[in-house]
């Protein structure tokens, strides 16, 4: 009788065994790769963040270079103010309003790669370490203006997950409890930033295109008109007048080059705004697949969306 039950305990255990070994050899490096695109694309993204403030600070120099108009003495003042002038006193101030923002932004950001790494520590079955630098925003992240209450909560929840994650130790088996957990949190965090980015920043682009094209459109407007006074003076008649070109064309490569550069930017956040929908469709399918993680089918969709991912990094790199 003995003998039964110690044969039925020894071969309980040597399945046992078998199952976790089994599970450690899965290979879920498709879901690494997912993880891996998905905090590639979100490295760069505190220099858009911070660009939220720089635009509303260029719109306002265009501004105040129009006012400006011919008095050469203003211009360097109002494009490389002083420490401490008056100039950068009024430029600060006009924008000090981006400041939290731009910090919520990176902060909510890095929680969110902090996340997908720790995921990817997962699938690869090794332990997770935590970022230090996240530790407080458990309890200090806030709203900045822009988040609502549950995309703060999300980022909270997902911080307390990430300290819980290192320091008890998670490994493979308890990929499918965060993806369970998780899922919710994921998905509000990526939809806020994508509302942010791609509303927000990039009607901040468009304003200072708008700004961007009445400043070199009435410089060049108003260059005319004193060449043409100027010629008036000289004795000139309306037919005689020659106005020199080449300044114009001057101008207009300085435009195109900015309006360029804007056309990137918007570019590069639609692009990281895409990215951030692949992130929330990956793991939502990823979620609906948790009891079956290993299946051919879900590597599969794991990686398209790693490389879908990834091909929008490089549209974001052009950028930023």
């Amino acid at each position: 009788m003995i003998g039964n039950r110690v044969k039925k305990i020894v071969g309980f255990v040597l399945v046992l065994s078998f199952a976790l070994s089994s599970t450690a050899c899965v290979d879920l490096s498709a879901i690494q790769k997912f993880t891996e695109s998905a905090s590639d694309v979100g490295k760069r993204f505190p220099n858009l963040a911070k660009d939220l403030s720089a635009s509303c600070k260029r719109q306002h120099v265009y501004q105040a270079l129009r006012k400006a108009q011919f008095r050469p003495e203003r211009l360097v003042k109002i494009t490389h103010p002083d420490k401490g002038s008056e100039d950068e006193a009024a430029l600060n101030s006009a924008c000090k309003g981006f400041s939290e923002q731009e910090q919520r932004l990176i902060e909510a950001n890095a929680v969110l790669i902090g996340y997908l790494k720790t995921m990817g520590d997962l699938a690869a079955d090794d332990l997770t370490a935590h970022d230090k630098e996240l530790d407080g925003l458990g309890k200090s992240f806030t709203n900045g203006n822009i988040f609502n209450d549950p995309e703060v909560t999300a980022v909270k929840g997902l911080v307390g997950f990430l300290l819980k994650a290192a320091t008890e130790g998670y490994r493979r088996k308890q990929l499918k409890k965060a993806l369970e957990e998780q899922n919710d949190n994921i998905q509000l965090v990526t939809a806020g930033l994508r509302r942010i980015v791609a509303e927000r920043y990039v009607q901040q682009l468009e304003n200072e295109r708008d700004q961007l094209r009445s400043y070199y459109g009435s410089s060049i407007s108003d260059y005319n008109v004193y060449m043409a006074k100027v010629a008036q003076n000289a004795g000139a008649k309306p037919g005689d007048m020659v106005q020199d070109p080449l300044p114009i064309i001057q101008v207009k490569r300085l435009w195109d080059d900015e309006e360029n550069t804007l056309a990137a930017r918007i570019e590069a956040a639609n692009a990281y705004a895409k990215a951030l929908d692949n992130i929330a469709q990956g793991h939502q399918k990823l979620y609906d697949s948790r009891n079956d993680l290993s299946s051919k089918t879900v590597l599969a969709t794991a990686l398209a969306y790693g490389k879908t991912i990834q091909s929008l990094v490089e549209d974001f790199r052009k950028a930023f």
